[in-house]
């Protein structure tokens, strides 16, 4: 963008430097689309008819229906309160509730699942979420729900029968531990045969994210990447508070895992030069060559990459 290019579109092949995950391989390859003067709805719209264009339009043997746009938007805030993950399943149920009176989180759990559910795998649950949060759930029966409890029971409206999974709190920490249970306990249930998942290929738009968060030491450090813009109506808290900032940084979610992801970026050298040395507390001097080109007239510009393999396992499945 800052050469004269008003677009370009590329398949790259790139090589992530960050630990490995399951879901983050070390190499792989994405379609990269990259723009001036682009706006957020303008990425969406041209990803969702990308996608309308390249993906089967039959209905296959499995019962999956072709895609519809536009995909569902859902607020970062929203997607975490709801389901405890900034890439949520939203083929299934278990939304969360939250009472501010008892002050626990919870979601309901209906017999015709729970019934299928067994002591051994809740003490299995419950052991895994642990090793891996460091959080503690409980998973009780409605019968057996202690009265402490009963402004949560008055949110979720369980019936007999049902099994009521929660934590105390509702900071982001026991947030993504109940969003991890969320998921196993899918997992659980399709596993013993019943039907949870609801069919077929459910995207969305995961966006206005915190443009900061901060790390163990209680240092700033960039949700996305450090050059991911602020929203307009809150890039005046860059300079009073940052964890009031929005950016705007956007990922694209398909049945719980995250396809690709961008923002639009920042075209203001003076901003970015804060941003690296006054909020992240960055040597703004290795970035100087690239503050010069900001500098040179920069146009606002962003995109989007998309994991392609990803893109290739979901059609492949139908």
């Amino acid at each position: 963008m800052i050469s004269g290019f008003s677009k370009y579109m590329q398949i790259a092949r790139c090589f992530r430097d960050e630990t490995s995950r399951s879901d983050r391989q070390p190499e792989f390859t994405q379609l990269d689309i990259e723009m001036a003067f682009i706006t957020p709805n303008d990425i969406y719209e041209i990803i969702e008819n990308m996608l309308l264009y390249i993906w089967p339009t039959v209905q296959s043997t499995s019962g999956c229906r072709p895609i519809s746009a536009p995909f569902l938007r859902m607020k970062y805030c929203d997607a975490m309160s709801r389901y405890g993950s900034d890439k949520p399943d939203i083929r299934f149920g278990f939304l969360f509730s939250y009472s501010a009176v008892d002050g626990y989180t919870g979601f309901n759990i209906p017999r015709k699942y729970s019934s299928s559910l067994s002591a051994e795998d809740w003490d299995s649950l419950e052991d895994l979420v642990f090793r891996l949060t460091g959080q503690r759930i409980s998973i009780f029966a409605v019968q057996n729900i202690k009265s402490k409890h009963l402004d949560l029971l008055n949110l979720l409206k369980p019936e007999c029968g049902d099994l009521v999974v929660f934590i105390k709190g509702n900071t982001e920490t026991e947030l993504k531990a109940l969003g991890m249970a969320r998921v196993e306990v899918a997992k659980l249930i399709d596993s013993k045969g019943l039907s949870i998942y609801e069919p077929g290929f459910h995207f969305l738009w995961v966006n206005q994210f915190p443009l900061f968060e901060k790390n163990n030491l209680g240092q700033w450090i960039s949700v996305h990447h450090p050059f991911t813009a602020a929203s307009p109506e809150t890039a005046h808290f860059l300079y009073t508070d940052p964890s009031k900032v929005i950016g705007l940084h956007y990922d694209l979610v398909c049945n719980g895992q995250e396809v690709g992801g961008g923002s639009i970026r920042i075209h203001n050298p003076e901003v970015q030069r804060y941003i690296f040395t006054e909020i992240l507390k960055e040597n703004s001097c290795e970035m100087e060559y690239f503050l010069t080109a900001l500098n040179s007239g920069a146009p606002p510009h962003g995109g989007i990459a998309l994991g392609k393999w990803m893109l290739y396992h979901y059609i492949d499945s139908l």
